[in-house]
């Protein structure tokens, strides 16, 4: 039943019907997670670190650490799963009300009271706005699950690394900026955990990767990767460019092929195995990568450059050199639709998939707004230049291929963004035409 419920809560961030039902995602993560700890279910040998009751928890005890190291590995990554889908639900209903006198649940923007203004409109047939004065806080915040992971005893560092890292990007998103830096420099020292730091993989002060240590490892890669991002977001482009360019460096000496793997020889089964099989459950993913090894250059490692590129390419149009800033947006998009269509989107690994289409998405963006900006500066040059002309300006007239650059270029923009469309977009094929089975 526990591998039903983390497959019905991972199913439900992704509805048919496209229309995420947030409370109920969270409550069946929420619900799962307790299960996991509960001796009397699956939780024999989960022990808690910590005694400490918060006298204001809907549970007692709920969100203490646990140690699971004695757990085997496939319970560990199923509990890690299921605690980051609570993290990532109610990060989704954070502020979301509970009104007392009618029970019923309702986001923030709706409600009517001094700290909410100007509220949402209620949808037509839905019932009346709550009052502020009628309600609480009907969920946890997002930190407690992100705490609770990051004091259990028996996740991985690779399991740690992927918690902080979303924990910050939280923080920023609530716009607690120390937070959020202080959580990238623990997922640095998180990425570096076994390492010999006399030779340390990137330099301290600047976090530009050391090209001396040898090939970063994925841990490393991802670490720095979204602190260069954060000081990107935070405005300090001067100091974010010199990261992206030692990333982008180190990723292009990546190996172009994948480690080998220790191929398992499979043994033929009998008949009545092969049906007993069917009515059993599968057997559970093997562990991904723990981190600790550089990558290999795969479809999503190199959208993983395209994106780079694109950070490059917008620090350098809106500091130094528009040309330069373009050209290096025009690569990224580049690479990202070369790796889309080279790829099957109906089987492709979702991870890279998402990369890519995020990056040719946002790459054909900012093209589109640099030839845009560029051709406006173009025209009110050549308007000052006109009215600045004399009789002479026959001489001085600019060419008619300058004037017409970015036209044509916001021309291809457009038709690149039309052929890539398919790539962006999921097409679901049509179904069979039932009529058609009973045709010879």
């Amino acid at each position: 039943m526990t591998r039903k419920f983390l497959r019905d809560s991972n199913n439900s961030k992704t509805p048919k019907n496209g229309e995420v039902n947030w409370p109920w995602s969270f409550e069946l993560a929420r619900g799962l997670v307790l299960r996991l700890e509960d001796p009397k279910v699956d939780g024999q040998g989960v022990t808690k670190l910590t005694d400490r009751v918060d006298p204001e928890a809907e549970i007692p005890g709920e969100f203490n650490p646990c140690d699971i190291s004695g757990k085997s590995e496939e319970w560990r990554r199923g509990y890690f799963e299921a605690i980051m889908l609570a993290a990532k639900g109610a990060e989704h209903v954070d502020g979301w009300v509970r009104d007392l006198a009618r029970n019923i649940i309702s986001p923030p923007e709706f409600v009517i009271g001094p700290s909410n203004p100007r509220p949402t409109p209620i949808p037509p047939g839905q019932p009346h706005a709550p009052r502020e004065e009628d309600c609480e806080i009907a969920y946890p915040s997002a930190d407690n699950f992100y705490m609770k992971i990051l004091g259990t005893k028996g996740f991985t560092s690779r399991q740690k690394l992927e918690a902080t890292l979303e924990y910050a990007s939280y923080m920023e998103f609530k716009h607690q900026s120390e937070g959020a830096e202080a959580l990238y420099h623990l997922a640095l020292a998180e990425a570096t955990q076994g390492v010999d730091m006399s030779q340390p993989p990137y330099n301290p002060k600047t976090f530009v990767l050391n090209e001396k240590a040898g090939l970063p490892s994925q841990n490393v890669l991802d670490a720095v990767t979204a602190m260069a991002n954060f000081k990107a977001r935070s405005g300090k482009v001067d100091a974010a460019l010199p990261i992206y360019l030692s990333l982008l460096k180190a990723r292009r000496y990546l190996p172009n092929d994948p480690p080998p793997t220790v191929q398992l020889k499979t043994k033929s089964h009998s008949v009545l195995d092969k049906v007993a099989k069917t009515f059993s459950q599968a057997d559970y993913p093997p562990p991904p990568p723990d981190g600790t090894q550089p990558p290999w250059r795969s479809r999503h490692e190199r959208c993983q450059e395209a994106s780079l590129s694109l950070w490059i390419g917008e620090i350098l149009f809106s500091t130094s050199s528009k040309d330069d800033g373009l050209s290096w947006t025009r690569d990224s998009v580049d690479v990202a639709e070369e790796q889309l269509r080279n790829m099957d989107l109906l089987t492709a690994d979702n991870a890279a998939k998402a990369t890519c289409r995020e990056c040719l998405s946002a790459g054909l963006a900012n093209w589109g707004k640099m030839v845009n900006k560029l051709a406006k500066e173009e025209e009110l040059q050549q308007a000052k230049a006109s009215t600045q002309s004399g009789v002479f300006s026959f001489w001085s007239a600019t060419p008619p291929s300058a004037e017409d650059r970015w036209t044509a270029e916001e021309a291809v923009v457009r038709e690149r963004v039309r052929r890539t469309r398919e790539l962006i977009e999921d097409l679901t094929p049509a179904g069979p035409n039932i009529a058609s089975l009973f045709k010879a």
